[in-house]
């Protein structure tokens, strides 16, 4: 390498619209995870179903998983507000919308 020679990264700005949409993405996955029927462990969810000794033990993993989402979308925590902002979303008004959801029991089919 030359005296004096500069590595340069190459370093593309991020894109605006890619980056709301994973932020989007995120409170997506989490509504999902809060409403969401429990079901049978399946590969895409869990790399290694055959690892639960029960499907008690499946259902109690769905149980805490869902629990721990809804505490985070109803929560005013400031990840959860920072995320909301991210998205291009109103905190208030994403956790108005779960509750709603919770409080009328909507379920989202299981993915996969």
């Amino acid at each position: 390498m030359p005296d004096g020679a500069m590595l340069q990264a190459t370093y593309a700005e991020p894109n605006e619209d890619a980056c709301r949409s994973l932020w989007k993405a995120v409170i997506n996955q989490m509504f999902e995870d809060a409403t969401r029927i429990l079901t049978r462990p399946t590969e895409e969810r869990y790399p290694n179903p055959s690892s639960f000794k029960s499907a008690k033990d499946v259902y109690r993993l769905q149980d805490r998983e869902q629990a721990e989402a809804r505490r985070w979308l109803l929560s005013s925590s400031p990840d959860f507000n920072l995320v909301c902002v991210f998205a291009g979303h109103e905190p208030d008004y994403i956790r108005r919308a779960v509750a709603i959801c919770i409080e009328n029991d909507w379920r989202t089919p299981p993915s996969g």
